[in-house]
């Protein structure tokens, strides 16, 4: 199972172009926007993590950084039930 570590990590990869975009790409999460457009990388996570199940983030984060063209990060994260 990914953990809150792997995705900060993932992100902690990401410029800070990509990662502006693809906090756009959360607004399915119903996240507030003003908290996401505010919030640094971990933050980011911790809202992710507070409204969603961690396979659902997982999916979700998934799903963004494929948005933003960021296959090789998608990738690395582990699929549900896979340890």
């Amino acid at each position: 199972m990914t953990t809150k570590m792997d995705l900060v990590d993932i992100l902690d990869e990401m410029s800070d172009e990509d990662f502006e975009r693809f906090k756009w790409f959360l607004e399915e999460t119903h996240i507030p926007k003003h908290k996401l457009q505010s919030a640094n990388r971990t933050a980011a996570i911790d809202l992710l993590v507070g409204r969603l199940t961690m396979d659902k983030v997982t999916a979700v984060v998934r799903k963004a950084l494929m948005n933003v063209q960021r296959n090789d990060l998608a990738m690395r994260l582990k699929r549900p039930g896979k340890v």
